[in-house]
């Protein structure tokens, strides 16, 4: 298990996140996987890569709850072009599957985030994504 804290400050995004990620699989990598993460891609796939490197198949299935807190989002907040409303809270779960060969990591994704907003309105969105790496 790897819980996560990821603060956000600056002039596009002012947000705090709390989230935890479950993973079980089968000689990968000594990595970590993320909730707040894009869909599609997994930057910390790429981290320690080397640690599993003794070029057997290797597998993960993760899953992970996250919570975010957003203060201020450029495009609801400032640039009104948008017409979109402001996010205040969202919950996000994701599911992933990661299977590395070789040089190689292919990853299906599937995350789903409730946004909940100042008014009180709230909409659910689902994001499902497939990457394929190559480490050189």
């Amino acid at each position: 298990m790897t819980s996560n804290l990821r603060v956000d400050l600056g002039n596009y995004n002012r947000a705090f996140m709390l989230s935890s990620m479950l993973r079980y699989g089968n000689n990968y990598p000594n990595n970590f996987n993320t909730v707040g993460r894009l869909i599609g891609s997994n930057e910390s796939n790429l981290l320690n890569i080397d640690s599993k490197m003794n070029k057997n198949f290797a597998w993960a299935v993760s899953y992970g709850v996250g919570y975010t807190y957003t203060n201020y989002f450029y495009i609801n907040d400032y640039d009104k072009s948008y017409n979109l409303e402001k996010i205040k809270d969202t919950f996000t779960q994701i599911v992933s599957l990661d299977t590395f060969f070789n040089d190689f990591i292919l990853s299906f994704n599937f995350k789903t985030s409730k946004f909940i907003f100042t008014n009180e309105n709230s909409t659910r969105e689902n994001w499902g994504g497939v990457s394929l790496t190559y480490n050189f």
